[in-house]
């Protein structure tokens, strides 16, 4: 049986500057040249995308939730329909109603416009194979989507760290579509176990490094660097704190913190506090986080969780050695202590800044771990990681799960008629923009 050619993804948003919506963009780019490929997005909430995506593939905005500015023109940012009834009573009203599909608990952003933009978009899809990115998407996708369709969960997140709410959700959800698709092993096993006996295929998957690997960092600049968005689960504060005592002994060597966030003014007084200005910068979100990367001499993660590291990955793939936290699921699925970067027992500053020190005191060391470090992120390059979901979606096709037929999938009572706020729209190509962030 041939493969179906039609791809699509489901995201909550496609113009987001996040890991998610670039590992997706990242994938959907090396798939572009094999397959007709469709971003299915729920929410639209900025003028451009914010990476970089292939003109082959298509953008369907199903809801226009930028503000409207004071002269009608529409500006970044998002809001709820149900705050302003004025615009659509009808889509208003839905959107003040809670969703059928989840429960507020496991996601208060759906509604029962939501479920009506799903429904009317994924019933109405021709034959391919859908990949949800999101637990609420799941739902919508085992409800919603045409039995003849191949669907598949990915999961962005860690098993041990999701709400309970939420991982009852992908459980649930799961049981009714045809493949979970997580990001390491680790989370592999988890919901093999708890996915027993369901008929759902359970695969380990990798996001790919979104750029080729190049020249190595010459690793002779006094940098610490790091990136993400500024929030807590990331834990920049604990990474702040475990380098002060370095600005104290090596006075000369810095520390680099790119990305932006809620957590930035409390930073900004941490290190005001530590009396460390000089050597500890918070420089925002950067368009160029790979030509950051690359003129650091070493990387440092401090996230008390992960689903997959992608900042660690793209910091590897330019030969800097790194540092981290062995938290659940990530960072030990690219980091083999003291072969090619070191791993932390979790909690332990004293422990995490003399690794940073023993890195920072020889330059030997760090280019010995940091050319392991790129060897590593090579296995992650994009023809690997296409050619593992490739394999994947012909097993599918060719019947390896359960028949379609037994996964149960229904369909609940629609909705009312869209209005016209339900309509979805398209991203043409002059919409987007190239960038890279440094998150």
């Amino acid at each position: 049986m041939a493969v179906s050619r039609r791809l699509y993804f489901l995201m909550f948003t496609a113009d987001g500057a996040d890991g998610l919506c670039r590992s997706v963009i990242t994938l959907a780019n090396g798939l572009a040249d094999r397959y007709e490929i469709e971003l299915i997005s729920l929410y639209r909430r900025r003028k451009s995308l914010a990476y970089d995506l292939d003109p082959r593939v298509t953008v369907t905005n199903l809801h226009d939730a930028r503000p409207v500015g004071p002269k009608g023109h529409r500006r970044g940012g998002r809001v709820r329909i149900k705050d302003h009834p004025d615009r659509d009573p009808q889509a208003a009203a839905l959107d003040s109603q809670p969703s059928s599909l989840v429960g507020r608990a496991a996601d208060p952003t759906m509604s029962r416009l939501t479920d009506t933009l799903l429904k009317t978009k994924l019933e109405g899809l021709p034959p391919g194979v859908l990949v949800s990115t999101r637990p609420a998407l799941h739902a919508a996708a085992a409800e919603y989507a045409p039995p003849e369709m191949i669907t598949i969960a990915q999961d962005h997140q860690n098993f041990v760290t999701r709400m309970p709410a939420l991982r009852e959700l992908i459980q649930t959800s799961s049981r009714r579509l045809d493949c979970l698709v997580t990001l390491s092993n680790a989370d592999r096993c988890a919901y093999a176990e708890t996915l027993a006996g369901s008929g759902t295929i359970v695969e380990a998957i990798p996001n790919a490094v979104p750029w080729r690997i190049g020249p190595t960092a010459a690793l002779d600049n006094k940098i610490v660097v790091t990136g993400g968005r500024l929030v807590p689960s990331k834990g920049f504060d604990r990474l702040v704190a475990a380098f002060e005592p370095i600005t104290r002994t090596r006075p000369d060597w810095e520390l680099h913190i790119y990305g932006k966030g809620d957590l930035e003014p409390k930073l900004r007084k941490q290190i005001g506090d530590l009396r460390i200005t000089q050597q500890v910068r918070l420089l925002g979100q950067s368009d160029y986080f790979r030509e950051a990367l690359s003129k650091a001499s070493v990387f440092a993660s401090g996230s008390h969780t992960e689903g997959f590291p992608m900042v660690l990955l793209e910091a590897m793939s330019v030969g800097l050695p790194p540092v981290a936290f062995d938290v659940p699921s990530g960072p030990a699925d690219l980091i083999d202590d003291g072969a090619n970067g070191h791993l932390v027992v979790d909690g332990d500053l004293a422990g995490f800044t003399k690794a940073l020190r023993r890195l920072i005191d020889s330059q030997e060391l760090r280019r010995r771990l940091g050319s392991a470090a790129q060897q590593v992120a090579r296995s992650y390059e994009i023809e690997s990681v296409t050619a593992r979901w490739e394999d994947l979606f012909e097993r599918l096709e060719r019947g390896s799960v359960r028949s379609i037929e037994s996964a149960g999938r229904g369909s609940q009572p629609g909705g009312r008629r869209p209005s016209r706020w339900l309509a979805s729209t398209r991203t043409r190509s002059s919409d987007r923009r190239t960038e890279t962030r440094g998150a």
